[in-house]
């Protein structure tokens, strides 16, 4: 199989499992691991505070580019101090990308 088409190298032939277009459970598994290590060294790096809605959009993006279908919510719970907050989470399946937090109350949710 050619790398090059139309003079362009094809990154799905040289890296066929970061390929978005599957719809292979163990793609769409490696992908969303990726995409969770991915969110978590960025947010670290940044200038900004990355919060949890930031991530939770970043990861929505990256895996609806993948065709890997995710649910995020977005709701109240409360953090380590006790007080009450804003929080957004997202999951692919049984993996948490963008965890939840304690005594978490769903109110909006995205599928």
């Amino acid at each position: 199989m050619p790398l090059l088409k139309n003079n362009k190298a094809n990154f799905s032939d040289c890296h066929p499992e970061h390929s978005r277009w599957t719809n292979d459970a163990t793609d769409a598994t490696n992908s969303t691991t990726l995409i969770r290590d991915s969110i978590a060294r960025a947010s670290t790096a940044t200038p900004w505070n990355s919060t949890c809605l930031l991530k939770s959009m970043a990861a929505r993006w990256m895996l609806k580019q993948r065709r890997v279908p995710s649910c995020m919510s977005i709701g109240m719970g409360k953090d380590e101090r006790g007080q009450r907050v804003m929080h957004a989470e997202i999951s692919v399946g049984e993996i948490q990308i963008v965890s939840k937090i304690n005594e978490f109350k769903e109110l909006y949710l995205f599928e």
